[in-house]
């Protein structure tokens, strides 16, 4: 067989240029590959962005935050609730605790508010924990603190419960009748009013009950050594739905006066003794001004060691 050029020279320049052209084939596939990657990066990490927004968007605290609450802050409803780190609970959750924390009028144009708790960091131990409480005001988009750690003397003030309400106030209006008489219209006015259930434990195992009055708008403060029982509405469903919820609230709370005896012990005991006690309800004004106490009937308790 003979070995003729002519015909090798061509197969080679096939062989070569199929060569490239796989070459070329490999280059587009890694370089779409690259860009494919590149692009599914860029993809999940605008997706990661996104889903953050999300995040921060349906945070219901999202706005509070904003506006200076601070983030271990949350809706003053959950303080008390053990079986879940309020961090856990989903977006629904958090957003009916939040519901429970706003003080609003169903029926009155009055200011709405939000009350939320802050645990004061490094004063936790086995005995006690202190905390702020905050306050959002919605017609003026402000956070402020209203309360911290204890007021006055009762420096170990440990929260049971917080409650609010409004207090409600008379701003009398004059004005002219048709027969151009005066008369005087009774408007109503109402600020946020709150009730710290709180006691304060010294070195006894007898802590002192203490209900704390704060008028966060006005700055005042008053406490009381007397056991919080509730706010008191008057009931005021005969007035024309319109006018329902204008009548003033009413803070009510209990003391407790003793006396004791000696009684005869019995022949096993060393001593014995009858303690008496003597309560009774006590009403207060929004504003902490005393308006009326009632002696409820007597206790006697024996005790026999």
């Amino acid at each position: 067989m003979m070995f003729r050029r002519k015909d090798y020279v061509p197969q080679s320049v096939f062989v070569l240029k199929s060569i490239g052209k796989v070459i070329l084939f490999v280059a587009a596939v890694v370089s779409l590959t690259s860009c494919s990657r590149a692009q599914a990066s860029r993809a999940a990490k605008q997706k990661e962005v996104k889903n953050k927004e999300n995040v921060a968007t349906n945070d219901p605290l999202a706005q509070f935050y904003a506006c200076g609450l601070p983030k271990d802050a949350y809706p003053v409803a959950f303080y008390g609730e053990d079986s879940i780190p309020y961090n856990n609970l989903n977006d629904v959750q958090k957003r009916e605790y939040l519901d429970k924390s706003n003080l609003v009028s169903g029926i009155q144009d009055f200011d709405s508010f939000y009350f939320f708790i802050q645990p004061i960091a490094g004063s936790e131990d086995e005995f006690s924990s202190f905390y702020n409480i905050w306050m959002y005001n919605e017609a003026t988009k402000k956070i402020s603190k209203i309360f911290s750690h204890h007021i006055g003397e009762y420096s170990e003030m440990q929260i049971d419960g917080v409650y609010w309400s409004y207090d409600i106030q008379d701003n009398d209006e004059t004005y002219k009748t048709s027969s151009g008489s005066k008369g005087v219209m009774h408007h109503k006015t109402a600020t946020p009013v709150v009730v710290i259930a709180a006691r304060n434990i010294p070195m006894t195992p007898h802590p002192i009950y203490l209900t704390v009055i704060l008028n966060p708008l006005i700055k005042k403060e008053k406490v009381i050594e007397e056991k919080f029982i509730s706010f008191m509405s008057i009931n005021d469903s005969s007035l024309p739905v319109a006018e329902q919820e204008l009548s003033r609230k009413v803070i009510l709370t209990t003391t407790t006066t003793t006396s004791s005896k000696e009684i005869p012990a019995p022949k096993d005991a060393d001593f014995a003794v009858r303690n008496i006690l003597y309560p009774s309800l006590n009403a207060y004004s929004t504003t902490g001004n005393s308006i009326g106490t009632l002696s409820l009937p007597h206790e006697e308790i024996d005790v026999i060691r």
